[in-house]
């Protein structure tokens, strides 16, 4: 047999925050093709599109090129290949069948297939309605194109090979038996990564060289909102740990800087994280890597073990805070176990990345309240990057099928951006098929609320993780203090802010910075106006100003040292300053003792039962306002402590050591310092080259 020519496509995506990686799917798939003699090439179109191939040379929302699926299928044909397989997804399922019917036109004898979850799912439908599209291969993709080839080479039925649906001479669609599961995924060969540029090419356009790897396939729980279980079929299959650490090192070799393991399931098994973990470590491997992982079966041995084999990121998915919501989603999670895991995360130097959902039909505000609550108690955990997605009706899913009669074309969510190809906006033939076909395009859709609009839905989404990095301690106490429940109190935070001209109209959305600087005007005049305020809310506001305005500076490539570093043996500088990382704060009561009071109250609450009321305690009277003794002059700095990572220290200081650094401010003399603070210059110019050396100070 003859083997065939076949084009395997990545079609174009854009998103400035999108690491640009190697379409691993699709190169798995085409080293099993070259393994079975056909000729393939990958189109990787969103490398190709951020590097400018197809036009792009301008930021996102500026850009535009009407004619990029032109380009894109004259990419394809220009080898004339004898079969065109998509790898399809939410977003880029209406560019796929844009592309694919320019390239029937370039191409009429090409036999193009679809594959991926969208194709997975709606593989009768996407046959009946567009007759440019011959087939889709539904589930797993590698015997069942390795197969197809081989019929389209021989001119053997296409009726023989199972997880296919394809169109008959007579137009019907014809839907196979689905395939079984490859049985040993050990057996897949290596992904043909000779077929896309070398990876320094994707590591140009991101911040890391990140390459996927596929540790294992399949999900056995039953969550409402996710296609992945239906696609695998509730069925979990591994691969065996040293085949993972053999790919990992061909891709170290390769240039990778880190992996990203991107099976759902790969910490369910301990005995196989700490089996991989060890032979990383014995193979004496420098490579940092990240996973998803679900909350039940981690403990701080195993994170630390973790750690120490490279892992610098997890990604939990913790979904709701509403005990009504979870139920509704069919997800069981131990809030007890979700905080402490969090907190062992972060104690064994791991970020972890926290997954919410919002915006299911039946939530209520009380359950969205819940969910914040939580939200904001994870945030006060630290070093951790929570977010919210707004729930999508994705194909193959309950809810979609459930809600299509409550399906609206209302806010962006993660799975319908990045085909802003015109100035910021869709191209119109794609916003015609979304349009015309909602069932098929259901991911670009929202599902309406009963009780909360969807417009503040997406501000909710957007803004909430963003703005509560900075102020998660100030925005509990401030409801708290004033009875509100969260979403009250972002409603009317967002409401007042843009009466204020601080923040863009609706439906524009602020940055960070701006959202911070916002929220602290707006904290500002709440707390002045409070009559019993907690007496601690006025220091923590101060604090997590410090901590937001030390957030929005670039942090460059300065380190700090530790704090109880030795003193420096050679004099001070004729003037030393502040350090502009650096913010004194002189809290009336002890600061770190209110904090630790306060994140203490909320994960006992929290694990006691879920939170019912949605998070007002009326004035805050216990935690941090039971905290009485007076304060200590505290330091907040910003602190370089990675290449490109960075983090805050906040450290207590003697009041003398605090008077030092205030007497200092823009810049001082150790005389004028020693007079400020009435002490000798001896014994300030000690303190001087010690804050020097800590970095605290600096030369003026």
């Amino acid at each position: 047999m003859t083997g065939v020519r076949v084009a395997l496509v990545f079609p174009p995506f854009v998103d400035e925050n999108y690491y640009v990686t190697p379409p691993l799917g699709l190169l798995s798939i085409a080293a099993c093709l070259e393994r079975a003699g056909h000729d393939v090439r990958v189109h990787d179109q969103i490398l190709m599109l951020q590097r400018g191939d197809f036009g792009r040379g301008a930021p996102a929302g500026t850009w535009a090129n009407p004619r990029i699926y032109d380009a894109c299928a004259e990419d394809i044909a220009a080898a004339r290949p004898d079969v065109v397989g998509f790898s399809t997804q939410c977003a880029t399922y209406p560019p796929s069948l844009n592309i694919a019917r320019r390239v029937r036109a370039l191409l009429p004898d090409a036999f193009i297939v679809f594959g991926g979850h969208n194709a997975s799912f709606l593989d009768r439908e996407t046959l009946e309605r567009f007759p440019y599209v011959d087939a889709a291969a539904r589930g797993e993709g590698e015997v069942t194109a390795v197969e197809l080839a081989g019929a389209i080479a021989g001119g053997s039925a296409l009726r023989e090979v199972a997880g296919l649906t394809w169109r008959d001479r007579g137009g019907s669609a014809i839907r196979n038996p689905d395939r079984p599961f490859i049985a040993d995924l050990d057996d897949l060969p290596f992904p043909a990564y000779h077929l896309v540029p070398p990876l320094y090419e994707y590591r140009a356009l991101g911040n890391r060289c990140t390459a996927l790897v596929d540790s294992g396939r399949g999900c056995s729980f039953n969550c409402i909102f996710c296609s992945n279980c239906r696609l695998w079929r509730h069925k979990v299959r591994y691969r065996s740990i040293p085949s993972i650490v053999r790919e990992i090192a061909r891709l170290v070799e390769m240039g990778a800087e880190e992996v990203y393991l991107v099976h759902d399931f790969f910490t369910a098994d301990r005995d196989k994280v700490l089996e991989f973990c060890h032979l990383l470590v014995d193979a004496g491997m420098k490579v940092e890597w990240q996973c998803r992982c679900r909350i039940s079966g981690m403990d701080r041995g195993l994170l630390e073990t973790m750690h120490a084999a490279g892992c610098t990121r997890l990604l939990y998915g913790v979904e709701s805070g509403s005990p009504a919501t979870l139920r509704f989603i069919r997800k069981q999670v131990d809030f007890t176990r979700v905080f402490r895991t969090i907190r062992d995360t972060v104690a064994a130097d791991i970020r972890p990345s926290l997954a919410f959902v919002m915006g299911f039909p039946s939530e209520t505000r009380r359950d969205i309240d819940q969910t914040l609550r939580q939200i904001l108690r994870c945030q006060m955990l630290g070093r951790g990057f929570a977010f919210i997605n707004l729930v999508t009706p994705l194909p193959g899913t309950e809810l979609a099928r459930d809600y299509a009669d409550r399906f609206v074309l209302a806010v962006p969510t993660a799975f319908s951006t990045g085909l802003e190809f015109h100035r910021g906006l869709r191209l119109e033939e794609d916003e015609l098929l979304i349009r015309a076909h909602p069932g098929i395009f259901s991911s670009f859709y929202n599902i309406t609320n009963d009780e909360v609009p969807m417009a503040l839905l997406g501000e909710l989404t957007s803004l909430f993780c963003p703005l509560t990095q900075a102020f998660s301690y100030s925005f509990t106490l401030l409801a708290d203090a004033l009875g509100w429940g969260p979403l009250t109190l972002f409603e009317r935070w967002l409401a007042w802010a843009r009466s204020e001209g601080l923040l863009p109209p609706a439906p524009g959305l602020p940055g960070r910075a701006e959202s911070w600087q916002a929220f602290a005007a707006f904290a500002r005049g709440l707390v002045a106006d409070l009559q019993d305020p907690p007496p601690i809310l006025d220091d923590i506001f101060r604090y997590e100003c410090a901590v937001a305005d030390l957030h929005g500076q670039d942090p460059g490539s300065v380190a700090l040292p530790s704090p109880t570093a030795s003193v420096a043996p050679h004099a001070a500088p004729a003037r030393v300053r502040l350090s502009p990382r650096v913010r004194l704060l002189e809290p009336a009561l002890d600061l770190k003792a209110a904090l630790e009071s306060l994140l203490t109250r909320e994960l006992g609450t929290a694990g006691a039962g879920g939170d019912g009321d949605g998070g007002s305690r009326g004035g805050g009277e216990a935690g941090a306002a039971a905290v009485t003794a007076p304060g200590r002059p505290v330091v907040v700095a910003l602190v370089a402590c990675a290449v490109d990572t960075w983090d805050l220290a906040t450290v207590s200081l003697s009041q003398f050591g605090g008077a030092v650094l205030k007497a200092a401010g823009g810049g001082a003399t150790v005389e004028e310092i020693a007079g400020r603070v009435g002490q000798e210059v001896r014994t300030v110019d000690q303190a001087v080259r010690r804050l020097l050396e800590t970095r605290f100070l600096e030369p003026a």
